[in-house]
């Protein structure tokens, strides 16, 4: 059951998916195990070709499907119907729509865009920083130059905004942190570093982390002028006073 445990906050009180892993390990055979997993993938589709179906039904399936990829099984169906769950008003149905489409949807996938749709809705409308944990830590997994140019002010902004939880401002972090690796000639080191400054003065030890490793992305891959240069040595001071608390 390792994958019910790595999922135990979206699948818990799942019977119907629990007895279908059961079944699957119970498997004698690859022909066997093939014959119930097309047996399962016609279930789905039934499910989601209602126009109502209920919100235990379309989780169950979605998460039954993920368990399928993860066996190296192919399918047509899946994307559309966890981006449509995205938009669900239950943050446990968002929950499954986001985990799902981050690990069947990939770049390139005709899909992409309207699940960047999906990111942006939650990332500019929510008012839930639980809803924009899920859309930002999707955004994480798919970063492409075109969203880091879209994403990274509003990422930033989330980041530095004193309304953010922790969890928030922490997965906002690393997003930041993933862009500079990727793609560090988008944005501007100096700029970053006087925004990031602030925050190193919320003495919260988690946070202070996220903000020293995307700090360090910065001096590490982004491409300085010598002007550019001279000025990030300013922010050594006070970079290696808050490295000296952690280590006290």
């Amino acid at each position: 059951m390792n994958f019910l445990k790595k999922q135990k906050s979206v699948s818990e009180g799942m019977k119907g998916l629990e007895n279908f892993i059961s079944e699957i390990q119970e498997c004698k055979t690859k022909f066997e195990e093939k014959a119930r997993v097309r047996k399962e993938l016609t279930k789905f589709q039934k499910v989601f070709s209602k126009s109502q179906s209920d919100s235990y039904e379309r989780k169950k399936y979605l998460l039954k499907l993920l368990y399928i990829h993860m066996l190296g099984y192919k399918f047509n169906c899946g994307p559309k119907e966890a981006i449509r769950l995205t938009s669900a008003n239950k943050f446990s149905e968002k929950q499954v729509g986001y985990l799902v489409a981050s690990i069947l949807i990939n770049e390139g996938d005709q899909n992409m865009k309207i699940l960047m749709d999906a990111i942006s809705r939650d990332l500019d409308l929510s008012t839930s920083c639980e809803v924009k944990e899920l859309a930002i830590m999707c955004l994480t997994t798919k970063l492409t130059k075109e969203s880091v140019i879209k994403y990274n002010g509003i990422v930033l902004d989330i980041l530095m905004s004193h309304v953010s939880t922790i969890p928030l401002k922490k997965k906002a972090g690393l997003c930041l942190q993933r862009m500079i690796k990727l793609y560090p000639d988008i944005l501007k080191p100096e700029f970053l570093l006087q925004k990031l400054s602030t925050l190193l003065s919320i003495f919260h030890m988690g946070l202070l982390n996220t903000v020293i490793s995307v700090i360090k992305g910065i001096i590490k891959y982004s491409n300085y002028t010598e002007e550019e240069e001279v000025k990030l040595t300013t922010f050594l001071p006070q970079f290696f006073e808050i490295a000296n608390k952690l280590i006290i």
